[in-house]
């Protein structure tokens, strides 16, 4: 009879560690994310580079829109632009070596602004949430007045 109850306490035993690794498993890959609720997302700063657009599209960017990329995803709303300067394009020399030129002023140019977002961090930010990304991830993006390709710089908490 010993012997049975031993070899029950050590499958319940064994079941709870197997049960534990998958847990923290879960947790670990999760981000911490599983007991959050939504309203306890932390806000943050996305900021962005669009390169070699058109100086007219510069202009559609406006503060307070909000910033969707491809499948729906709301990366937030556009916080502003901090600069607009002109394009630069990297030509290799006949010579050799690498020559930027800027493209004429009011032609092309690349925008650097902030998107204000909601998520959590625990190693690596997941926005709202559940969708990871990092600096240097692109996205086909859309708001009320434009569409273009922008690129995540850097992820700031406020």
């Amino acid at each position: 009879m010993d012997k049975k109850i031993n070899m029950y306490a050590a499958k319940a035993l064994v079941l709870f560690f197997v049960a534990s690794v998958a847990f923290t498993a879960l947790f670990v890959y999760s981000g911490g994310g599983i007991f959050r609720s939504p309203t306890e997302l932390d806000e943050y700063n996305l900021y962005f580079t669009v390169k070699d657009i058109s100086a007219n599209s510069a202009r559609y960017f406006v503060e307070g829109d909000m910033v969707t990329a491809e499948g729906g995803i709301v990366l937030g709303e556009l916080k502003g632009i901090e600069k607009i300067a002109p394009a630069q394009v990297y030509v290799t020399k006949s010579g050799g070596g690498v020559e930027i030129i800027e493209y004429p002023e009011n032609s092309r140019v690349d925008v650097y602004g902030s998107i204000s977002a909601r998520g959590v961090s625990a190693g690596r930010f997941l926005l709202g949430g559940a969708k990871h990304i990092a600096s240097g991830d692109v996205f086909s993006v859309s708001t009320e007045h434009l569409d273009v390709v922008l690129t995540i710089t850097e992820i700031v908490k406020k």
